[in-house]
This record gives C-alpha cells, structure tokens and sequence, in this order.
C-alpha cells in the first residue's frame, strides 16, 4: 500500500535525525543543565531577587547554548544543497521538493524547538509551585522571549542555507545575518536618529522580542530581573512578540519558494541567488556604518570594508578577477554613499522629526526634571533641579520655547564635521540647555527617562531662566545651582 504524503513527511523526518545527531544531542543536554540551574535557583531563592540571579544568569546563558546550535542543526538536515554525492540520493527520492522541505522543516520543530519549549514549560511548572503569584507573568515573559529568539534563529538559518550551496556559506551566513538584523535597527534608531535629533532614544517595547534582542535582554543582570520578575505583559509587548513571530514564520514558508528551485547542479557554489548576496553585503555595509556614524566613522569604513572584501573574494572561489574585484567595490562603494545620505537626511530634518518629540504623559507624572543651562562665553553652568513631580506642563513648553529660538546650523560642512570629527552640533554655540526627565524604578534600581540638548543664543537664556523661575515662585520644588564649567575659574 502506497504511503500517504503526510507518512512520507513524517518518515523522512524522522529518519533525518541520523544527520544531526551530534548537535541534537548538546541540545537535549543543555537545555536539560539549564533546566536543572533554573530550578535550582528558584528552590534556594525562592525569586528572582536583585543582585541574587546568578545561578539564574548562567541558565539563561546555557539557553542561549542551545538554542544557537540551531547554526549547526540545520546545515545538515539541507546537506543536499552542498554536498553533490548526497545531492543525487537526495533528489532522487520519491518524494516531491515540498515533502523533503516540510520534512525537514518538521525535523527542526521535533529536534530543536520542542526539547527547549519542553524545558521551559518545566521551569514554569517549577516557578508555580515554588513561586506564584504576581511574579509568575515574569517568567512567561521571560519564556516568550526565549521562543521568540529561538524561531528567530531557526527561520534566519533555513533561509540562508536554502540561498547558499557551500558548507561554509551555510554556516557563517545565519550567524553573520542574525546579527545584522540585530544590529541594524538599534544602531539606526539609537545611533543615526539621537544623534541627529540630540534626543536620548530608548528602544520601544516592540524591540524587545525583535530578532536577538531577547538574549540582550534577559542576559543583562538588571534587565534580567526587571523583564523576568516584573515585567507588564502590555498590549504592545503581545502585538509585537506577535508579529515578530509571524513574521518569521513567513520566512520559512517563503523560503519553500527557493528550495523547489534548487536542483543538483547548483550544489557547491557559494551563493547561489545573487539577491541574497547582495542584500546580505548591504545590510552587513549598513549595519557596521550605522553603528559608527558620528562616533568613530572612519573605523566603521575601514572594518566594514575589510568585512566585504573577505566576504566577495570568498564568495568568487578562485574567479576573482581585477574587473570583477572593481565591480564588487562599486557596490561597496554604492552602499556607503547610501548611508551616508540617509544619515545626512537624518541630519537636516533632526532625525526625522524625533527631535520635536516630548516626553510621554506617563513619564512626566511623578518625575524628576534635571535642566542645565551652559554659558561658555563665561564659562559658567547653571542647574535647576525640580524634586518628583508632576513637571509636564514645564517640561513640554521649555521644550517649544527652546525648539523656537534653537540657532542650530545644518549645512553640509556641519555634517561632514559631525560625521568624521565627532564635532556635535551644539560645539558650535556659546550656548545649551541640556532637559532630562528621569523616572526612578524603586524594583530594579534604575533610572529610565528622556533627555534633550538644544541649542540657544545667549540672549535667550534670561527667558528660559525666568519660565523655569515662573514654575516655582516659592523656590520650594526647585534647587539651584550656578558653578564653574572649569575648576580654575
């Protein structure tokens, strides 16, 4: 009796387990030791109190262990797309392209996905028999961005091997991809972006379950204990992690597009699908340049450089000519001056608008506000305290008043000093008023907030003085103090 093709599927996959043995097996033993810690740490603890997670700390890291062995499961589960000799067992097989795929798609689910779900559902158990109460939707957080960073691998992993048809490729392209993706939103948003509005930018919410993020997160000591122990399951946190994941799995499937276009005769080559490649140098291009705009360019030019050239004379195999070396630094070239003009828009338009952004209702409710006002002419700085409170109403019209009078140049030259020089803008000027809201978080200890630096003439500074001045008639919120820029003054 002839198989059914969901028999076929499942037999494959299962007989696929002989060509992942090795990395199946650290999976299964790390994700087992960072159970057991886990546990441990939560019967000698009893939480997951400050300063006390250190136990915790490395059963995260042995997570992590885990969960990027999907680097080293996946190539061999695809071993048809660069090895010729099992590429001719392999196509042959009485099965169509879309049965091997979703064989091996259901060969990672079994082998890499569900041994490490399997474990943190036992740490869950654990934290509700040990733990409970309110403290229990920090470890579901903490168990969601594990998952979410887990798929996140797998997906990036199976795209770039079915793009790649060299062991090599299929290797270094998802551990190289991963951390592009990574990179490259956080370095636009709290590089390009604060430098160019001189607004202090915190990554949202939505980040925190995009790409790797979750394994900065959850590895950082404090964030470890803030998003693991006290952490507010919010709308915005589902609707992302939401996406994020969907997002990933549409990867997979998409990818199913490119395996069934994949025959014997691309087995070997280095990169098979140009489009990949070349978003693959671009996005790597952008994310080492983007990470030094405006502190140290001229290192993320020559790092970057360095990185693709390695990257295409590896990706030519012995047909590296002088022509096509020349077209490849075209390329390179392209993709710097891309960069560099959407810093530059970034540059004339104050990062897109951010810098005309105010803090939050939520932020300005029971703050403190830290405002300084710089003369270099005389070399003097005058700080103004106000103590927690409610100071959105200052916060928001200093803002305005200081946006109106700010005498910021934002020409060309200015740039390239900013860009290549670290010259920040407010160099420029004899003067600045530097606003920063802070907001103490009693759990973890830490201060979260807002800050922005404007530049102003020096005939301003008296009616700044006097609007803060109006806040506090009674000098009884507010603590001021005049001192020297230089000690020797």
């Amino acid at each position: 009796m002839a198989q059914t093709s969901s028999q076929r599927i499942r037999a494959y996959s299962k007989a696929l387990a002989v060509n992942c043995r090795k990395p199946r097996i650290v999976i299964i033993i790390s994700a087992a030791v960072a159970t057991v810690l886990a546990i441990f740490q939560l019967a000698a603890v009893g939480t997951l109190r400050y300063g006390y997670s250190d136990i915790y700390r490395l059963s995260t890291f042995i997570f992590f262990i885990s969960i990027g062995c999907g680097v080293f499961l996946i190539p061999p589960l695809f071993k048809e797309l660069y090895n010729r000799q099992f590429a001719d067992v392999e196509f042959s097989l009485p099965m169509s392209s879309s049965e091997r795929y979703l064989a091996k798609i259901l060969a990672i689910v079994k082998y890499h996905i569900l041994p490490i779900a399997a474990s943190q559902a036992v740490v869950l158990t654990a934290a509700m028999i040990l733990i409970g109460g309110r403290t229990m939707k920090g470890f579901v957080i903490y168990a969601i961005l594990l998952l979410t960073a887990l798929v996140f691998i797998d997906a990036v992993a199976v795209f770039c091997v079915c793009c790649c048809g060299s062991l090599a490729e299929c290797i270094y392209t998802p551990v190289i991809f991963s951390a592009i993706l990574t990179l490259l939103p956080a370095a636009f948003y709290g590089n390009v972006i604060a430098n160019t509005a001189n607004v202090g930018t915190n990554l949202s919410t939505a980040f925190r379950s995009w790409a790797l993020f979750p394994v900065i997160v959850l590895y950082d000591e404090s964030s470890l204990f803030e998003y693991a122990s006290f952490y507010n399951i919010s709308a915005e946190f589902i609707i992302s992690t939401i996406v994020n994941v969907l997002i990933w799995v549409g990867v997979v499937f998409l990818t199913l597009r490119i395996y069934k276009r994949r025959d014997g005769l691309q087995t070997g080559k280095p990169f098979v699908h140009r489009p990949f490649y070349y978003a693959f140098v671009y996005l790597g291009v952008s994310a080492v340049l983007t990470s030094t705009m405006f502190n140290e360019f001229y290192y993320g030019i020559i790092f970057s450089l360095l990185g693709f050239v390695i990257i295409s004379t590896s990706a030519q195999r012995g047909k590296l000519t002088l022509r096509s070396f020349g077209f490849q630094l075209m390329h390179y070239t392209a993709a710097l001056f891309i960069v560099m003009g959407i810093g530059y828009a970034a540059f004339i338009t104050q990062g897109f608008g951010k810098s005309y952004d105010k803090p939050a209702k939520d932020l300005g409710e029971k703050c403190n506000v830290d405002i300084t006002i710089t003369d270099r002419t005389s070399h003097r700085e005058f700080f103004f305290n106000f103590n927690e409170g409610d100071h959105t109403e200052l916060v928001d019209k200093l803002i305005d008043d200081a946006r109106s009078r700010s005498k910021q140049s934002r020409s060309l030259s200015d740039y390239y000093d900013m860009l290549f020089y670290d010259t920040m803008a407010e160099d420029y000027y004899d003067t600045s008023i530097y606003i920063y809201c802070n907001r103490y978080n009693e759990v973890t200890g830490n201060f979260s907030g807002y800050n922005t630096t404007i530049e102003i003439s020096q005939d301003d500074i008296k009616e700044l003085e006097a609007l803060i001045m109006e806040y506090s008639p009674d000098n009884t919120d507010i603590v001021i103090d005049g001192r020297s820029i230089y000690p020797y003054i």
